[in-house]
């Protein structure tokens, strides 16, 4: 079944890095991802793969890397978007992937952010949805319903974090236990019984999320028209969309 949702942009922002390589200088440059059992971490992989290019390397028509010569990019596991553009911005990443809410709200020095004048968007990647991922059979027909429940929010630094503070908020859901964990981790504590939900905002399907769903299954929570008109006024980066169906087994 489709399960609607909400959807924000997933960016990589980076600043101003100049002369990265030169004539095979050996460079490192940092793509702050999220956890394991996210989208983020196999995504910076792939970028790290495709920039890449280190001192030494067959040269890319003999079949060799293609990226920036001398350029070794790595893929760091990270809490996310607003560690990312908090680490991007200090300068101790040259790159980060993060969602779009969380790069405006940075960048403009909305709470809880300070001003970030730094970040730049080098490009927009992937619709990332908002989801809320619920033990099999949970009755759960309204956020409200959430209350007296053990609730994965996201871990600490992540933008999934951030929005699912402000949705809850919204909705008057204040009478449940919030849970600081990733989305391996949250998947991890569903299973065994810890977690009543999580919460992840994500391209889907999640990896950690399909091997929950593959072992244990899973049901994704169906936010009404009136959870998704709300939400999308106060928060203009998000929209809505549809999870299609199958998605997660």
């Amino acid at each position: 079944m489709q399960r609607r949702t909400f959807t924000a942009a997933a960016m990589v922002v980076g600043f101003g890095v100049g002369g990265l390589a030169r004539a095979q200088e050996m460079v490192f440059f940092r793509i702050g991802s999220g956890a394991v059992g996210g989208t983020y971490f196999p995504i910076a992989g792939l970028l790290a793969g495709a920039v890449s290019n280190p001192p030494g390397s067959r040269a890319c028509e003999d079949g060799g890397s293609c990226g920036v010569p001398g350029l070794v990019a790595i893929a760091q596991a990270t809490h996310a978007s607003a560690a990312n553009v908090a680490s991007v911005e200090s300068g101790e990443l040259q790159s980060g992937l993060a969602s779009a809410d969380i790069v405006h709200l940075a960048y403009n020095g909305v709470e809880p952010f300070a001003p970030h004048p730094k970040l730049r968007v080098i490009a927009n990647l992937y619709p990332e949805h908002l989801q809320l991922v619920l033990k099999k059979g949970l009755p759960i027909e309204t956020l409200a319903d959430l209350a007296g429940r053990r609730v994965g929010i996201g871990q600490p630094g992540s933008g999934t974090q951030v929005a699912v503070r402000e949705l809850l908020a919204m909705n008057d859901v204040a009478e449940f236990e919030p849970v600081e964990l990733d989305n391996t981790a949250s998947a991890e504590s569903l299973a065994s019984g810890e977690l009543d939900a999580y919460f992840q905002v994500a391209g889907a399907p999640t990896p950690a999320t399909v091997q929950l769903a593959a072992a244990t299954g899973i049901d994704l929570y169906r936010f009404s028209g009136d959870e998704i008109a709300a939400f999308v006024e106060a928060l203009p980066y998000f929209y809505e969309s549809t999870i299609p169906e199958r998605t997660y087994p």
